[in-house]
């Protein structure tokens, strides 16, 4: 058991006690400058009110310490991280919360033995939405912030298991491969993503993303495969391209037509590993004319207008081929919020994501 003298040293250095201590001590100034204002109303009070306004604000400064900051949880499904970033994540959390829960690949396990990706996922949604519910039960307005680290087809997996998971806020951060060591705030999951676009985030999207050729929107129209068997027409294939890539749409839009994965000019491998060898019946294809800023207002514009932009090419592709029951094919590149608030946002739908192998591109191009 800890000695009762090194708590008390613990809780004394921590951003609450600090917080406490401010509160006690400066309460105890601004009270006792009240008599003084009171025996002094016919002399010069500037001096009493300075030191009584500036003990109310140092009580304010204190609860502002020590006032709960909810609860981060680092979400780590790689089993061999980036250590770098998995720093770079875990201490943003401790630093921004209260407390902090960490999801290491050795903890998403079951009696040592390494779980399947899926499993691991359902694992880790479980334990987020366990965490969730027992830090709102305590706290009905606290809010939850998820440190995700993981590869994007885990992230738009756990989005969708995270769909049925109730709260009142959770927002999701990111830290960038490189560049910076600050964490972001970028997505809060909720149904405003479900909103039309404001005009503020259309100049956004204007801003950031690709207007199609002969277009006045940022829209895509679905690209027909004329090639594509009549059974697989009801398929469409969505190519999302926000972080940069030469290649990844040319890949994309290759498996995609063929079903298959090996180039045609010299049979190196795309990279993506998809769930059969069929093609779909069209494309359609959201690119972004540069890097993102990294931010939140623009993050949940891009999310929201890629959710609109495939809502619009699936409608339209469902009433070229009279077929209603258009199915998905997702191929994206995107940073790793983005994907999971797709995976969110899509959880109800039948979008598949195609998963991606740098390692089988890189060996194909060698």
């Amino acid at each position: 058991m800890i000695p009762w003298y090194r708590q008390l040293w613990h809780f004394v250095t921590s951003r609450e006690g600090c917080g406490a201590i401010t509160v006690a001590t400066s309460f105890g100034v601004a009270v006792g400058v009240v008599p003084s204002i009171l025996q002094e109303l016919s002399g010069d009070l500037w001096v009493f009110v300075a030191v009584f306004v500036a003990a109310v604000a140092a009580v304010v400064g204190g609860w502002a310490l020590g006032r709960p900051r909810g609860v981060g949880v680092v979400a780590c499904l790689y089993p061999q991280p980036d250590r770098d970033r998995l720093r770079r994540l875990e201490d943003a959390s401790d630093g921004n919360h209260s407390s902090s829960q960490r999801l290491h690949p050795d903890l998403l396990s079951l009696g040592g033995v390494t779980l399947d990706p899926a499993a691991r996922v359902d694992l880790a949604a479980k334990l987020i939405s366990a965490r969730i519910a027992e830090h709102q039960a305590n706290d009905p307005d606290g809010s939850v912030t998820l440190y995700p680290l993981a590869p994007l087809d885990d992230g738009y997996l756990l989005g969708r298991r995270l769909r049925g998971t109730r709260f009142h806020a959770l927002h999701v951060m990111h830290v960038p491969s490189v560049g910076s060591e600050k964490a972001v705030h970028t997505i809060t999951l909720g149904l405003h993503l479900e909103d039309p676009l404001t005009e503020a985030q259309c100049r956004l999207i204007t801003r950031h993303m690709v207007t199609p050729a002969g277009t006045a929107a940022a829209a895509p129209a679905p690209v027909p495969n004329p090639d594509c068997p009549a059974r697989y027409r009801h398929r469409l294939a969505l190519i999302v391209r926000i972080s940069p890539s030469t290649s990844m749409v040319a890949d994309a839009t290759f498996v995609a037509t063929t079903g298959e994965v090996q180039r045609s000019t010299d049979h190196s491998h795309t990279g993506y590993v998809p769930p059969d060898n069929h093609p779909c019946g069209a494309h359609a294809v959201v690119e972004a004319a540069g890097p993102l800023t990294e931010s939140r207002e623009v993050f949940e514009a891009v999310t929201a207008h890629i959710r609109q932009s495939w809502q619009t090419a699936r409608a339209t592709w469902a009433e070229e081929t009279g077929q209603p029951g258009i199915t998905t094919r997702l191929f994206i590149s995107a940073p790793l919020p983005i994907v999971l608030a797709l995976g969110w946002l899509m959880a109800r739908e039948d979008v598949t994501l195609v998963p991606h192998r740098l390692h089988l591109s890189e060996r194909g191009r060698t």
